[in-house]
């Protein structure tokens, strides 16, 4: 059995991963806020992260990216196993209207509410945004990750 510690766990991917861990056999979780049993021995790291894989000089364009990047640095100075899941954007943005979402609502490509769409890129170099399911899909993931051996730190 894996104990996951999850911060940020009442609303958005948060709220996923925690509703999906009280539901889970195989995993235990607690909230990182509350108190850790002293026996803990952490093993193993997933950084908050964004969708897409950024390159270091994104920090100019975005710069909340500076933290992320600080993070990732100081967990390739560190003994932790580490991995940063790259989730793509979440379907569940484009079907706010029709399912539960616990994301806030958010918009990308596609302004359902507005149907209207915006093509990323120019015509000669677009670029592509990868989509999953669904955040769901990073909890599964993140569970068969914590199954996995010793491992080398990578992206998923």
């Amino acid at each position: 059995m894996v104990i996951v510690a999850l911060a940020g766990w009442n609303s958005g991917l948060g709220r996923v991963i925690w509703d999906a861990l009280q539901q889970s056999e195989k995993h235990k979780g607690f909230i990182l806020t509350r108190k850790v049993p002293e026996a803990v021995d952490t093993k193993r790291f997933a950084p908050s992260a964004f969708a897409i894989p950024y390159p270091w000089g994104s920090v100019d364009v975005l710069p909340p990216l500076k933290y992320y990047f600080e993070a990732i640095e100081t967990l390739e100075k560190s003994d932790l196993e580490w991995t940063v899941f790259l989730n793509g954007v979440f379907l569940d943005y484009h079907g706010m209207l029709q399912i539960k979402a616990h994301l806030a609502p958010n918009v990308f490509a596609i302004d359902m509410v507005n149907k209207v769409a915006a093509k990323s890129g120019d015509w000669q170099h677009p670029s592509h945004v990868h989509m999953v399911h669904g955040p769901r899909q990073v909890y599964r993931r993140g569970a068969r990750s914590a199954n996995l051996g010793r491992r080398e730190s990578r992206h998923w």
